[in-house]
């Protein structure tokens, strides 16, 4: 069974009575909603700003227990939420998502881009949608995620439609993401990420054996772990603890860290800086790697988190300015951002190329090398990287392999 990785994420607009306090209206044309081509191209200001937005909600949502979610999903399904909005709501939306950077053509081109990139990629697909009553949205709304974010755009009723379409694009891993569509709701807008990945080194199912996993309260569970000694694997050195890079195809990699010895995780994780991951220096010698199969699902309400990170108007009616979504007179606020995840890694998992060559250079020593054994044994970070186009797909965290 190859690695499958996925996630969801999702914006419900609801409505109610009240009244825009958020400046002064623009014009509601949305950039790049027309015809013409879009420049679908990575600025590096924006991959370096998508990777801080990576760091801060990795932070964030941080807890200590078993985790997966996508900081990637989360991304495209805000900028997507982006275009909806004005003025003041429309400065926090760009703060959050692109620091002092923001150009609303160049986060959608941004945006639009990585959706490209997708396609040419065996391993990943991204997938968007827009859930609408017709009659309460703006037609520029409409088209510039038809467009730029391809988004499939149907009309809403029911939560049977939604559901559908995420167990569809995530091959029924995500059976259903909203419980009820309810009476107010008159936009959803959803973004769904299917990973499948495979090592390009696979581990040997015969070499898989229960060993302990060490949990910070002190005891000891049994758990799988697979292992390798030769290709497939780069060890490096970071802030005192170590990094396990499994290279993957398609330029995916995923990389799990592991705090020093004596360290929680969830203090080692204050200083893990995504920003840094392509510039970490390889450990010499030679390495045996114990790895732990595990599966994880998540569910977040998100709205919490956004709020400490900046985004708040658009969650509160008084403040929400969101008029080129909808000018509907009782006012348009986002009430739920929601967001499903689920991972598994097994011996078939996820790799990449790049770091095959870096591990078997010590296997021709004439002296039998020192070997370094680096055992995933307690409780690690984990993140799966674009190299591509360097961009922070999921992130999570292990503390039980076994729950």
């Amino acid at each position: 069974m190859k690695n499958i990785i996925l996630v969801l994420t999702l914006l419900t607009l609801l409505f109610s009575i009240g009244c825009y306090s958020d400046g002064v209206e623009k014009d509601p044309t949305v950039n790049n909603g027309g015809d013409e081509p879009v420049n679908a191209t990575f600025d590096k200001a924006y991959s370096e700003e998508a990777l801080d937005f990576a760091n801060k909600i990795f932070r964030e949502t941080f807890k200590e227990d078993n985790a997966v979610m996508s900081p990637l999903s989360l991304y495209v399904a805000l900028s997507m939420a982006s275009n909806g909005a004005l003025a003041e709501t429309q400065e926090e939306f760009g703060k959050l998502l692109c620091g002092e950077n923001y150009d609303e053509n160049k986060l959608n081109n941004y945006n639009r881009a990585i959706m490209e990139n997708a396609k040419k990629m065996d391993s990943y697909t991204i997938a968007n949608s827009l859930w609408i009553k017709e009659d309460k949205t703006e037609k520029a709304f409409r088209d510039v995620l038809g467009k730029v974010y391809k988004a499939d755009v149907d009309k809403l009723t029911t939560e049977v439609p939604i559901n559908n379409w995420v167990k569809e694009k995530t091959k029924g891993k995500i059976p259903s993401i909203l419980n009820k569509v309810n009476q107010d709701d008159f936009a959803v807008i959803v973004n769904a990420i299917y990973y499948y990945g495979t090592w390009m080194e696979p581990f040997k199912e015969k070499n898989t054996r229960p060993r302990d996993f060490h949990l910070e309260n002190g005891t000891d569970v049994k758990t799988d772990f697979m292992w390798s000694g030769d290709r497939g694997f780069t060890v490096f050195g970071y802030k005192d603890g170590l990094v396990l890079r499994l290279n993957c195809k398609d330029k995916t990699c995923m990389y799990f860290y592991l705090p020093p010895e004596g360290m929680k995780l969830k203090d080692y994780a204050k200083e893990i800086d995504f920003k840094e991951i392509t510039n970490m220096k390889p450990m010499g010698g030679k390495w045996e790697i114990f790895v732990p199969k595990f599966k994880i699902e998540s569910s977040y309400d998100l709205i919490p988190y956004l709020e400490n990170m900046g985004l708040k108007r658009c969650f509160n009616l008084p403040t929400s300015n969101l008029s080129r979504l909808s000018k509907d007179p009782r006012g348009v606020y986002f009430s739920k951002v929601i967001q499903k995840a689920t991972i598994d890694v097994e011996e078939k998992g996820v790799e990449a190329t790049a770091a095959t060559a870096i591990v078997a250079l010590a296997g021709s020593a004439a002296v039998p090398p020192k070997i370094n054994y680096l055992y995933l044994d307690r409780p690690f970070a984990y993140v799966i990287y674009n190299n591509s186009n360097d961009t922070v797909v999921f992130t999570g965290t292990v503390y039980d392999p076994t729950k």
